[in-house]
């Protein structure tokens, strides 16, 4: 699954989290395990690539570091792109109980938050350190990507910091949070609220979709993330346009090889006609190329 889909499912998340408080929800154990699991392995992915980079510093071979950044460039963009779907859970789903146990998931969505910040911190001090030598091919879209998503990040946990101040915690620039929650808490229907939310959120999609690379470097890990992330809210999910039902998942729209994300609707309109079950994905999108995994 390409890392753009991190940024939709933060979006949807963010766009029913008055529904889904108002659910009283507790998570399952095995889903904060899953999300810490899955999180956790990626994370561990990404820095391995960072210890290459490292150690190819230490060398002080031009060509072996132009090498490192043309290999890796797909990575440090995930890093980036997922990252607003990290803080976004951390945010909405924190202070939410672990079913049959007395804790809560703060501390294990917390320590993911951290780490994962943590990591696109170390990115952007290297792109700083290269940004006139190796790096430089790559600094201008890698900048742009990342300003997008913190630009995203900030409305959408500016959004959730209406219902609770905490969430600020979990921003780029608090400024921004805050002058979009003020922009939004003049709006009094919801569902105009909604609707806001969407046009800003596709309007962040659609620039990502143009500096954004084809290729997906971790699809299996991001499938695993994603999964985990949904499990967080049980069995709970959201129709085609975005909107929480009762009887249908998020998992039953989207599809690491089948999503189709030419935006005719409110959201994204799945392409579910041609689903493959949720276990199998994994198995189907090893069998399709990095450019097929992302435009199929």
């Amino acid at each position: 699954m390409h890392a753009f889909y991190s940024a939709v499912l933060a979006s949807v998340l963010t766009q029913n989290n008055g529904v889904i408080a108002q659910k009283d929800l507790e998570i399952p154990f095995e889903s904060v395990a899953n999300y810490w699991v899955a999180s956790r392995s990626r994370i561990d992915l990404w820095e391995h690539a960072i210890i290459r980079l490292r150690r190819v510093e230490k060398e002080k071979n031009y060509e072996s570091l132009e090498a490192w950044w043309a290999q890796h460039v797909g990575v440090l963009e995930e890093v980036f792109v997922t990252e607003v779907l990290t803080r976004v859970i951390a945010a909405s789903a924190g202070n939410s109980p672990i079913a049959g146990r007395e804790g809560r998931f703060a501390p294990v969505a917390d320590s993911i938050f951290l780490l994962h910040q943590d990591l696109a911190n170390e990115i952007r001090r290297a792109m700083l350190r290269h940004q006139l030598g190796a790096a430089q091919p790559h600094f201008g879209r890698l900048n742009r990507i990342r300003i997008t998503i913190q630009r995203l990040t900030d409305q959408l946990i500016g959004y959730l910091s209406i219902s609770d101040e905490h969430n600020l915690a979990y921003v780029n620039c608090e400024n921004s949070a805050l002058q979009f929650r003020e922009e939004m808490s003049t709006v009094v229907d919801y569902r105009i609220q909604s609707m806001m939310l969407q046009w800003t959120s596709h309007s962040c999609f659609s620039n990502l979709k143009r500096i954004l690379g084809s290729d997906c470097m971790l699809p299996q890990a991001n499938q695993e993330v994603l999964s985990a992330a949904v499990s967080v809210i049980g069995k709970k999910g959201f129709d085609v346009r975005g909107v929480m039902t009762s009887d249908q998942t998020i998992t039953d729209f989207i599809s690491s090889s089948s999503v189709d994300i030419k935006p005719p609707a409110p959201h994204f309109g799945w392409n579910y006609s041609s689903m493959v079950p949720w276990g199998v994905q994994a198995d189907a999108g090893q069998n399709l190329s990095s450019t097929d995994r992302w435009y199929s």
